[in-house]
């Protein structure tokens, strides 16, 4: 999923961005937690930035509670992509189109083995991939297209299966 960013982004807000897979924005977006304004605590936003910013910027953003903008977001890397306002919308669905010519089980598949290998190295993480591998992705109709269209040295023809 692909969270668009042509606004701002705060609190809950942010939260609903970070839960998916990659961020876009536009540099004006105005981007944070100001729960600790009101006294609160940003408890799902402090764990959905582990990993994703240095520990050091997640202190600053949660205990400062100012917003900061889409390019210092990307800076960081919070952001993952800026596009202009004036582009936004095309930018967006161009952006998606990348993704939307793959297969989508396949797209699927690996987004969610990129999610479970977090933490681990090849050492710890060979097996279980090996397991998807062979268990989740060899049987998926797609992977026999996708090799017979690279054989044939034509465009794949997916069946979303």
């Amino acid at each position: 999923t692909i969270a668009g960013l042509n606004g701002a982004a705060l609190g809950g807000g942010l939260e609903l961005a970070l839960a998916c897979h990659t961020i876009v924005s536009v540099p004006d977006a105005k981007i944070g937690f100001p729960e600790i304004k009101l006294a609160s605590i940003a408890f799902p936003g402090i764990l959905m930035l582990q990993g994703r910013v240095p520990q050091s910027r997640i202190a600053h953003m949660l205990a400062g509670g100012d917003a900061m903008d889409g390019t210092e977001a990307h800076r960081i890397g919070l952001v993952d992509r800026l596009v202009t306002r004036e582009t936004f919308d095309a930018d967006l669905v161009a952006y998606a189109a990348q993704f939307a010519r793959h297969s989508r089980p396949v797209l699927n598949l690996m987004m969610r083995t990129l999610r479970q290998a977090q933490g681990h190295t090849l050492e710890t993480g060979f097996e279980a991939g090996q397991r998807m591998y062979l268990d989740e992705l060899l049987p998926l109709e797609d992977v026999d297209e996708g090799l017979n269209a690279y054989a044939q040295k034509r465009a794949p023809v997916w069946k979303h299966r």
